[in-house]
């Protein structure tokens, strides 16, 4: 285990890990040591969310951070994930504010992980005991250092699901960002994002859950963001900026995808 540890540890000290190398090595994990992360990372990690520009404007939204301490106090217990650290994400609740928190969220997952600190998105927690005064609480991500090791080339991971489910001009660059996209996590790995992509501009739609239950459009919602994230970090990485918004009229894909918004790409290669 001790050596497991120090070859992980000697791994991101010896490299440089950008956003988008964070992508495929990015996994989900449940199980922490409760020694902190330091407040310097803290702060950068403040620093970076609080830059950001969200892919539906005019909707207000912040987050926090909070120990384990404080957020067992918030959620009336101890959370089911324990983690020294949780990222809060707040925003007002108006249409698109789930898919903004989606896009805040997975875009600190992957700044963390190329810190080389573990994360885990939470779904379906409830703070019962809210400070006064705040945004109304979206979801919520644990981070932390673990033990367990991060996604390696050898891993025998499940193939992109959005290869399957991306429509329209696909191809040249935008395979990158669609193997991107694709790599997204999901809630259940439902991953219920889908594309249809023309020149510059890639349409986001949401594929309407087979059972309709609130929970599960919510967190369809924040995938639509997640997904945006990863779009957002990898044609970047490209030469490509990113603008998102809502055209109108709504392009239209099949009868149970509902239109999310636009990601524009105007290019500042030279």
């Amino acid at each position: 285990m001790l050596r497991s540890v120090f070859l992980q540890i000697l791994f991101w000290w010896c490299i440089s890990v950008t956003l988008l190398e964070a992508i495929p090595v990015r996994k989900t994990i449940r199980s922490y040591r409760m020694d902190p992360v330091s407040q310097e990372i803290q702060d950068q990690l403040v620093d970076f969310l609080s830059e950001l520009d969200m892919p539906n404007g005019g909707i207000d939204w912040n987050f926090d951070l909070l120990p384990f301490e404080d957020m067992c106090k918030v959620v009336g217990g101890t959370p089911r994930l324990q983690a020294p650290h949780y990222l809060i994400l707040r925003a007002e609740k108006l249409n698109g504010c789930l898919q903004n928190s989606g896009f805040l969220g997975e875009m600190a997952v992957l700044w963390l992980t190329a810190q080389g600190i573990a994360t885990c998105w939470q779904g379906g927690l409830e703070l019962e005991n809210d400070y006064d005064g705040v945004l109304p609480y979206i979801a919520a991500v644990g981070f932390g250092y673990s033990d367990e090791p991060f996604y390696t080339p050898g891993d025998n991971r499940k193939p992109s699901p959005l290869a399957k489910m991306a429509f329209g001009d696909i191809s040249g660059y935008k395979a990158g960002l669609i193997d991107a996209m694709g790599r997204a996590p999901s809630f259940r790995d439902e991953f219920p994002v889908r594309i249809y992509s023309e020149q510059y501009r890639i349409h986001f739609f949401r594929k309407k859950p087979a059972i309709q239950l609130p929970q599960l459009s919510y967190m369809a919602c924040i995938d639509v963001g997640v997904a945006a994230a990863h779009l957002n970090v990898a044609a970047q990485d490209a030469g490509y900026g990113v603008r998102y918004e809502k055209q109108q009229p709504e392009p239209v894909y099949r009868k149970k995808h509902k239109y999310q918004f636009t990601a524009l790409l105007s290019s500042y290669q030279v």
